[in-house]
């Protein structure tokens, strides 16, 4: 809906039996809705739009809401805590303008999707993985997150993940070769150090999802030598 211009009616948030949003790829522009009274509301979809200003809090008094995408558009500043509240949600905040830090207790939740690519976003998030975890999809690329990986354990419930362009360090774990379910990694435009888990996984991976990094070898990558640096 391309000819969709202004904002999102405020009308919206006085509508309490509303159990989706979905809102894609127009031309409005203005806040993210502040729901509050809105039990129901399972799903809100605002992807590809112009919206701008910072995520409501607001947004985590949502009882139900477990799938939130606020996707391409211009929102700035921090993201709030507890956006979502249900088992495996899927949050997607992916190519805006957001800064700082994840919350620290997004480790608790169990997500099926996070993508917060494409943002400007800083500091740990090794605590969205975990072996008991059972997420699907976990998208950082494109940040300025700093982490050792080395003690990371993907979950085998794990089909893909991108963590590159970042600033994260250490050795890559051996989960990442024994991880059953994934199939599609990316560590590259890191600062990664050391050899290569070996077997398992492994025959699955290109060189490019290791490209770019300090100083990583081993299969698929060029054997490492007996003089190789250190792990960061």
């Amino acid at each position: 809906m391309p000819g969709l211009y202004g904002s999102i009616p405020s009308c919206i948030t006085d509508l309490p039996n509303l159990h989706q949003l979905i809102i894609l790829e127009t031309s409005l522009s203005g806040s993210v809705p502040a729901f509050t009274n809105h039990p129901n509301l399972m799903t809100i979809n605002l992807a590809r739009n112009h919206l701008s200003d910072s995520i409501p809090s607001s947004l985590s008094t949502l009882p139900k809401l477990n799938y939130l995408d606020l996707s391409g558009n211009y929102l700035t500043g921090t993201i709030p805590p507890q956006l979502v509240h249900t088992s495996s949600p899927s949050l997607v905040l992916s190519s805006n303008n957001l800064t700082g830090e994840l919350p620290k207790c997004y480790g608790w939740v169990d997500f099926s999707i996070i993508d917060v690519g494409n943002n400007q976003l800083s500091g740990d998030a090794s605590f969205l993985f975990g072996k008991q975890k059972r997420a699907v999809n976990i998208v950082l690329a494109n940040n300025a997150f700093e982490f050792d990986l080395s003690y990371v354990e993907f979950p085998d419930s794990l089909y893909g993940f991108d963590l590159s362009h970042n600033k994260i360090y250490g050795k890559v774990p051996d989960s990442l070769a024994t991880a059953v379910g994934l199939w599609y990694p990316n560590l590259s435009f890191n600062k990664l150090c050391g050899e290569l888990p070996q077997g398992g996984n492994m025959g699955r991976f290109s060189t490019a999802v290791f490209a770019n990094n300090a100083c990583l070898c081993g299969y698929p990558l060029p054997p490492c030598s007996t003089s190789a640096p250190a792990p960061v």
